[in-house]
This record gives C-alpha cells, sequence and structure tokens, in this order.
C-alpha cells in the first residue's frame, strides 16, 4: 500500500518538472489529466482481476503487485516520450488496482474479528505514509535542477524491491487454504499466524472455517459463479460496498491529492510553499490515521464515518470559500489562510474516516465464496471514479475558466460541486451505511441498513489472539 499511494501522489509533485521539461512540454490539460488517470485506468483494470486471488492464492496475488510496480517504475524513469511515461503509470496502475483488491481481503481474513479494524487500517496507514514521503521528496527535489522527476517517481522501487525480500513473512489466507481442501496447509498457516495459541483452539478454529465455509456451499446451491451470486444474493452488500467507494471518491479527495500543491498556487501561493504545506499536512493525515486504528473497533464504523464527513464537509466548504474570495478580489490576505485550512481540515478528517472504510468494510460486506469477485467490482468502481474526476479536473477547470472569464470562479464552482457531493455522502452515511464492527467473514448473510446491521449480521464474532504480522506485512 505504501508504492500505492506513493506512485498515485507522487505525479502531483513532479507534474510540475515534467511539464517545463524541454521533451515533453508543452503539456495541455487533457495530457496532464492524462498521465494522472492513466494510472487510474490501469487500477480498474488491475482491480477487476481480483478474483484472480481466488484461484493462485492471496499470497501469490500480493507477491505479483510488487513486481508490476518495479516493471512499470523501470518505464517511467527511462522514458523519453510521453507515450512511454504514460504507459509506466499504466503498468504500475495494474499493481495499484490488484493491491487495492487483496490486500484488506488478505488481513481481513488473517486478523481476529475484535482487531480486524486496527489491523486493516495498518493499509491505509502505510498508504498515507506513502503520499507523506512523495511531498517530502517532491519538496527536497524542487531544489535540484528541473525536480529530479525521474528520481521522485523511480523511488517507488525500493519499497517495492522490499515487499519481494520480505515474502517469506507473508503467510497465505487460511480461509483460503480450507476453501480449496488444502486443511493440513490451512493448519499450518494458522500456527504460523498465531503461535502462542494451543493445538486444542488451533483445531477448534480450523474446524470453524470448515464448518461456516461448507455451509457457505450448502446456502448457494445451484446458483452458478461468483458474479451471479454477488449479483442475486448478495446484490445489497454489493450495493453498500459500491457506495462507499464513490462516495469516497465523489468528495475530490484525488483532486486535491494529485493537485495539491496546483490548488495552492492557484490560491495564491508560491511553488516551493505550495510544495511544503502539502507535507506537513500530510503529518496530520498520519496522524488521524492512527487514531483511526484506535477508535474504528472500539468506537464502530458508523461513528468514525458519520463524524468525519462532518469535518469533511467543512474543510471542503473553506476551500470553496476561498476561491469566492479570490474571484471577487476580497480579502487577499485570508484567501491563502482559508485554502490551507480548508485543505488541512479536509484531509486530516478524510484520512481519519472516509480514507479507511474503504479498505476495511468492502471485504467484511461479502462472504469467503465471493468475497475477491464482490470485492473486485466495489473497487473497479472506485478506481473509475478516482480515473473520471481526476482527468475531468484540469480540463473542466480550463473550460469553466473560460466560460466564467476567471481562474478562481472555475476552482470555485469545481469545489462547491464536491461540497455538494459530500452533502450526500454524509446523508448516505447517517441512513443507510451498516455497522460490521466485530462481525465474523465466514458466514454468508446480507448486510442489513444503519437501523438493523447488527442483527443482520448477530453471531458473527471470532475470538482469537494475534495475526498482526502477517496484517502488517500484507499492508506494508
Amino acid at each position: 500500500h505504501f508504492s500505492m499511494s506513493y506512485s498515485c501522489a507522487i505525479i502531483a509533485g513532479a507534474m510540475l518538472d515534467i511539464q517545463e521539461d524541454p521533451l515533453f512540454s508543452p503539456l495541455d490539460s487533457f495530457t496532464k489529466g492524462a498521465l494522472v488517470s492513466y494510472m487510474l485506468v490501469g487500477a480498474c483494470v488491475g482491480a477487476s482481476l481480483g478474483f484472480v486471488a481466488d484461484v493462485t492464492g492471496r499470497r501469490f496475488a500480493l507477491l505479483n503487485v510488487a513486481s508490476l510496480f518495479v516493471v512499470g517504475t523501470i518505464a517511467m524513469v527511462s522514458a523519453r516520450e510521453i507515450w512511454m511515461l504514460a504507459a509506466g503509470r499504466l503498468i504500475a496502475g495494474f499493481g495499484v488496482g490488484v493491491s487495492s483488491t487483496v490486500t484488506n481481503m488478505y488481513i481481513s481474513e488473517v486478523a481476529p474479528a475484535k482487531v480486524r479494524g486496527r489491523l486493516g487500517a495498518w493499509a491505509p496507514l502505510f498508504g498515507t505514509s506513502g503520499v507523506l514521503v512523495s511531498y517530502g521528496v517532491s519538496s527536497a527535489m524542487n531544489q535540484f535542477m528541473g525536480g529530479a522527476w525521474r528520481v521522485q517517481l523511480g523511488l517507488v522501487i525500493v519499497p517495492a524491491c522490499s515487499v519481494l525480500s520480505l515474502r517469506g513473512f507473508l503467510i497465505e489466507s487460511p480461509s483460503w487454504l480450507v476453501s480449496k481442501g488444502r486443511i493440513d496447509e490451512a493448519r499450518e498457516a494458522l500456527r504460523a499466524l498465531f503461535p502462542r495459541v494451543s493445538e486444542r483452539a488451533l483445531a477448534l478454529e480450523l474446524r470453524t472455517l470448515a464448518s461456516e465455509l461448507g455451509r457457505a456451499k450448502v446456502a448457494d446451491p445451484g446458483q452458478g459463479s461468483a458474479v451471479l451470486l454477488v449479483l442475486t444474493k448478495h446484490r445489497w452488500s454489493l450495493f453498500i460496498g459500491i457506495s462507499i467507494n464513490v462516495i469516497q471518491q465523489v468528495t475530490g479527495v484525488n483532486v486535491i491529492v494529485y493537485y495539491g500543491p496546483t490548488i495552492l498556487e492557484m490560491a495564491g501561493l508560491s511553488q516551493s510553499t505550495a510544495l511544503l504545506a502539502t507535507f506537513v499536512i500530510s503529518f496530520g493525515q498520519l496522524a488521524a490515521v492512527m487514531a483511526n486504528s484506535q477508535l474504528v473497533d472500539g468506537k464502530g464504523r458508523r461513528f468514525v464515518a458519520i463524524s468525519g464527513t462532518v469535518v469533511v464537509f467543512i474543510g471542503l466548504g473553506l476551500l470553496t470559500g476561498s476561491f469566492c474570495l479570490r474571484a471577487g478580489h476580497q480579502s487577499p490576505m485570508l484567501v491563502p489562510v482559508l485554502a490551507i485550512s480548508g485543505m488541512a481540515l479536509f484531509r486530516v478528517a478524510f484520512s481519519f474516516s472516509l480514507a479507511t472504510l474503504p479498505y476495511i468494510m468492502t471485504t467484511e460486506l461479502f462472504p469467503q465464496e465471493v468475497r475477491a469477485v464482490g470485492s473486485s467490482m466495489a473497487w473497479v468502481v472506485n478506481w473509475a471514479a478516482n480515473c473520471a474526476v481526476s482527468q475531468s479536473f484540469p480540463v473542466m477547470q480550463e473550460l469553466l475558466a473560460k466560460q466564467t472569464g476567471s481562474d478562481d470562479r472555475a476552482a470555485a464552482s469545481i469545489f462547491g460541486a464536491f461540497l455538494t457531493c459530500t452533502l450526500v455522502a454524509l446523508i448516505f452515511v447517517l441512513l443507510l451505511l451498516p455497522e460490521t464492527t466485530g462481525v465474523r467473514l465466514e458466514r454468508p448473510g446480507e448486510c442489513g441498513g444503519a437501523q438493523k446491521a447488527s442483527e443482520a449480521l448477530e453471531g458473527r464474532q471470532f475470538e482469537s489472539t494475534d495475526g498482526a504480522k502477517a496484517a502488517k506485512a500484507a499492508a506494508s
């Protein structure tokens, strides 16, 4: 997840220098959007291949993610033409998509239910660390001629190679092994994950897994493929899964991540100040994700989602207001303060809530027999929405600027639209988001709405000790 987030976010700083590189300049708004969104197109394809983890296993899929990052990075740093740079981002995007689908699916299957949210938050934590490091690298490289953008893009090869070198710590999911009838291997996997648990407890957990997976198969006789099961029996889970992934994107988060320094420059800050501000804000994001990991199991998913979305709405309001003031040539000293404050509130609150919940909750919504397919379908929509929003921002900014005669009015209109979408997201969270805290994954069942969630998922509690090492290895 570190490699995934670093690869996505580093383009924000690198773009400032790529557009000045004689090999590629001048870049029109469509090409700028394409360089950002090609990785997201690759992520859509990669996410759609998440079902392969049902065939090859979770471990094999995660290791191949690292290989895709290595190949994509080599293509980017050696690019002499724009198409090669875009192709490198596309290849790395395949890794981004598979990672988003499989990483938390793996974590959810090896982590005890009572701490699954906390361990699941390790993936977004490493992801936020990747964003933080990307802004730090961009700020540092900005001091060199041309911003050393090839170095910025190329550094992702370091964590990717680290994952490959640490593959011995990655243990196959016992749930997947049991689903394939590989009982002896599942027993060894459980023993490796929970070395302090007695043999009797391991045998009991193994029987429980086999029994629940057996009931899941009996409950779905003759219904065909996993895709058909998702679209029929588990359609409500699919609706909730897709919805939480869409509302994550329609707040405009990745416009602010990918174009953060550019947005602050538009608000009147210098390039170096904009890069430094985004870097400092990222520390707040890291603290927010750490707070999420401590509260998401104790307070519940709904508390985190509701409280965070309210503050996201306030942050977007401040950011929108800053461009409204700038468009009206009012309070010029206040504009950058509002812009930085709004971006800081937005990103910190988002990291606390909507950034982590799709990673944690998407896999919780589906039982074993359809988890990979259901998660893949939800994440394909996530990356498609991400791609559409990110690709459209520079184009819409340019189009609205021509129509309104002002870049500031255009920016205010765009962030106003995100503000409206965030209000809709808040209504969804209040009315429909289920509470999945503490539920056991292996039993099939539909998630209900907010009022009946606990009832619908009752009895899926899992007690065990610790799978933290494997979970953190996968998250990194």
